[in-house]
């Protein structure tokens, strides 16, 4: 059932939104705290932020490849 899915998935995202956004003020409260390195701490946190976007990206075309392509 299409609608059970998409309420499942609507759940496990605001999950994962509250996860994330809770990891990104914890993050934007440590460079507010840390003024006298403060460009640094932001360049590595974007870094970061990309990396981490670029593991998700390789994660999602593996799991495509090994288990809904056919």
């Amino acid at each position: 059932d299409i609608k059970l899915v998409y309420d499942k998935f609507l759940k496990y995202k605001n999950i994962s939104n509250e996860k994330f956004f809770t990891d990104i003020q914890s993050m934007l409260s440590y460079i507010d705290s840390n003024e006298d390195e403060k460009d640094l701490v932001l360049i590595l946190f974007l870094l970061n932020l990309i990396n981490e976007a670029n593991q998700r990206k390789y994660l999602v075309e593996k799991i495509i490849d090994m288990y809904l392509r056919n």
